[in-house]
């Protein structure tokens, strides 16, 4: 999970397929229940942002 994490901040393609179907990916990862569950939860704003500071670094 924290792999997959880490990748979409600096994926934008993967990052754009997490928030579009958070349960595909996690299908395509074969993620446990509870980790999918927690995809569907993440803030979209807040990952962009820190998403966004990444990137001027």
């Amino acid at each position: 999970m924290k792999e997959l994490l880490a990748r979409a901040l600096l994926d934008d393609e993967l990052r754009a397929r997490l928030f579009a179907d958070p349960g595909a990916v996690a299908r395509e990862l074969d993620l446990a229940p509870a980790e999918a569950r927690a995809l569907t939860r993440l803030d979209h704003i807040a990952f962009e942002q820190r998403a966004a500071r990444l990137r001027q670094v």
